[in-house]
């Protein structure tokens, strides 16, 4: 399995950036690799099924995936088919003193050992890209300071 864990403090608010990564449908226009995205429905006041197209190179799959919402705390992603036998992304939003500490988890495993063989050499880069574009997205929308 493939695992990436992170926290940042980052000068917004935690509602901002709860803001910001909720709204999936969005993530195209800013995260790398992220082909399409778009609500599948909405299961609940505080649940989604979303689906999302990602790719780099010849490498492209879509996969639908749970997004349960904690509003202004946590936003955890699940699910897993295709190629993907587990997926779990998990972001809290924790106020700090100087912004909010920003704590950002990714986890999958490939079906297929060759792939994950093959995607093992790159993934915490591509997973601190995420991170960044999330950071520098939550600048562009609500500036550098909360």
């Amino acid at each position: 399995m493939l695992e990436h864990k992170e926290s940042r403090i980052l000068p917004q608010t935690p509602t901002q950036l709860y803001d910001l990564v909720s709204d999936v449908e969005e993530y195209p226009n800013f995260i790398p690799g992220c082909l399409a995205c778009h609500v599948v429905n909405a299961i609940d006041a505080h649940k989604i099924r979303a689906r999302m197209t990602v790719g780099h190179g010849i490498f492209k799959e879509s996969f639908e995936c749970d997004v349960q919402f904690t509003p202004k705390e946590h936003i955890e992603v699940s699910g897993a088919q295709g190629v993907l036998s587990h997926l779990l992304n998990q972001w809290t939003f924790e106020e700090d003193g100087h912004g909010c500490r920003v704590t950002f988890l990714i986890e999958f495993k490939f079906n297929n050992f060759m792939v994950e063989t093959m995607f093992r050499g790159f993934f915490d880069q591509a997973a601190q890209k995420i991170m960044v574009a999330f950071e520098k997205r939550a600048a562009e929308i609500y500036g550098s300071a909360s």
